[in-house]
């Protein structure tokens, strides 16, 4: 009966030590999606930012008569970046990664 016993216990050790690496591995995945939903934000907002510049910029960038063209230059650097359209002259153009506008 006491051998018994010690196989069980020495079984429970065995599968709580395999249950305690489970939980740190969830843990682990767990702070990874943490930190990539908060780089997604943080680009949403950069993103958001630099839409308002753009739009700033033109609205107080003067003319500078008929045939000069007036822009901002701005570099997108994301991965993902949160939108890859933009409209410029009432056309709406898509953007790839590292694309200027």
């Amino acid at each position: 009966m006491n051998r018994h016993q010690r196989l069980l216990a020495e079984q429970n050790c065995e599968l709580q030590r395999e249950l305690d690496g489970f939980v740190e591995t969830d843990e682990i995945v767990k702070r990874n999606l943490d930190r990539k939903d908060k780089v997604q934000q943080i680009r949403t907002q950069v993103d958001e930012v630099i839409k308002r510049s753009i739009i700033e910029v033109k609205s107080r960038s003067p003319i500078r008569g008929t045939t000069a063209r007036t822009s901002a230059v701005t570099y997108h650097f994301h991965e993902q970046p949160a939108s890859n359209t933009y409209t410029a002259g009432g056309h709406t153009h898509t953007l790839n990664n590292f694309d200027t506008i």
